[in-house]
């Protein structure tokens, strides 16, 4: 049998956050070539409107021939137009005719672009507050193709065409993810609300798994499922106290309540016997700690139950069982399990023993600081086993399983 304890709140969220980063991502690429692609489309209808604007200059300059009178003229008309840099080379990619209006600085960063391309290539360089467009085109003059380099300002309506481009993208997108947000809001409305129940129903199937199992062998160990109940409490409160993560209580809670789980694999004779044990059944009764670790060890949901389990006989000074390890060799969560198991032993009545009070339990565990229980944990535990003790005190069976399902349901 395996339980998954994995919140599914946690994981669909997970889940939305997932598909909106990859829907995001794909927005963004959207947006990307869309902007890319109307940008492209402005700056080619540019580019045409300049080629077009010059073509005739460039024609009526006699290409063959130096003639200075119509160089004169074809930079005037260029210096009108705001051009700043104006070459034309042959197919050969001779230079033919060479214009400029740019400082040194201007002229390195254009050299530095790639020349004599067949394709369109174009380059926007915003400086200052103004936007520049450069570009290289390969065009047919006079039934010849030359290779046309220009460098000038975009005009304020070029301009506003690009900025309307990204105003109506940014627009439609907005439009787009809202639409897509309120079409989908009921869908994951009701997916939250099912994954509400399932993790309901998964914490209602984990608190009858653990208390049934916990309870099982309080009756087969002549024992209250009350105490179950109340060590949990007591542990809890203890873990509480010195601010343990919630990972760790939840640890913590399993173990109280699955600790003598093994007891199920000690015969009735040794665990039932009215009368003292000897040392051979003591040693029989002793491997009820292993046999609890064997039980849930296919059992994932239960697995970090295994240090309450393992550990809770051990003491501090070594003289425990079954490993007979001492200090911080033992978990923390079997050092609080150990308080708080001995000190409702002593205070809770059995078949064979009447109750001790609070404080006479709480003393005879304090006389055995360093020796059998952790310092600072029995410590911790005088500041709160009086009030603790009061929250659960001559409650019955179902007063204490609601108190502890609504611990449960913190942690869990």
């Amino acid at each position: 049998m395996q339980i998954i304890s994995k919140n599914p709140i946690i994981s669909f969220l997970t889940r939305i956050l997932f598909v909106a980063f990859i829907s995001s991502i794909i927005w963004i690429f959207t947006i990307y070539y869309y902007y890319e692609y109307n940008i492209a489309n402005d700056i080619k209808q540019e580019i045409e409107r300049e080629k077009i604007k010059f073509q005739e200059a460039i024609i009526a300059y006699n290409i063959s021939k130096e003639n200075n009178e119509k160089i004169d003229m074809l930079k005037n008309e260029l210096h009108q137009n705001d051009v700043e840099f104006f070459r034309l080379y042959d197919s050969d990619k001779n230079l033919i005719l060479d214009i400029e209006n740019l400082d040194d600085k201007k002229i390195v960063e254009i050299e530095n672009y790639p020349l004599f391309k067949d394709n369109l290539y174009y380059r926007l360089i915003k400086k200052d507050q103004d936007i520049y467009l450069f570009f290289q085109s390969k065009v047919l003059l006079e039934e010849k193709y030359f290779y046309l380099l220009m460098f000038f300002p975009l005009d304020e309506k070029s301009v506003q065409l690009i900025d309307q481009d990204i105003q109506y993208t940014i627009l439609v997108v907005i439009i787009t993810v809202i639409l897509i947000v309120i079409s989908t809001l009921p869908l994951v409305v009701m997916q939250y609300k099912k994954l509400i129940n399932s993790k309901n129903e998964l914490l209602e199937a984990n608190l009858s798994i653990l208390l049934s199992l916990g309870n099982a062998i309080a009756k087969r160990d002549s024992d209250t499922n009350e105490h179950n109940y109340r060590v949990a409490y007591y542990s809890i409160k203890i873990a509480e106290a010195l601010h343990l993560p919630k990972k760790q209580i939840q640890s913590l809670i399993k173990g109280a309540f699955l600790h003598d789980i093994g007891k199920i694999a000690i015969s009735d004779n040794i665990l039932l016997k009215p009368s003292k044990l000897t040392i051979e059944e003591f040693n029989i009764m002793k491997t009820h700690v292993n046999h609890g670790v064997d039980i849930i060890e296919n059992i994932s949901w239960l697995e970090n139950a295994k240090d309450v389990i393992l550990y809770h006989h051990e003491k501090v000074n070594g003289e425990g069982y079954p490993l007979r390890v001492k200090d911080n060799e033992i978990p923390l969560n079997a050092k609080i399990f150990a308080v708080a198991d001995v000190f409702d032993a002593l205070s809770s009545k059995r078949p064979y023993k009447k109750a001790f009070s609070i404080d006479e339990s709480f003393h005879i565990i304090k006389k055995d600081i360093n020796k059998h229980f952790d310092e600072k944990i029995v410590t911790t535990f005088e500041l709160i086993y009086r009030q603790s003790y009061a929250d659960i005190h001559a409650k019955n069976s179902k007063e204490l399983k609601d108190i502890f399902y609504k611990i449960f349901k913190m942690y869990f």
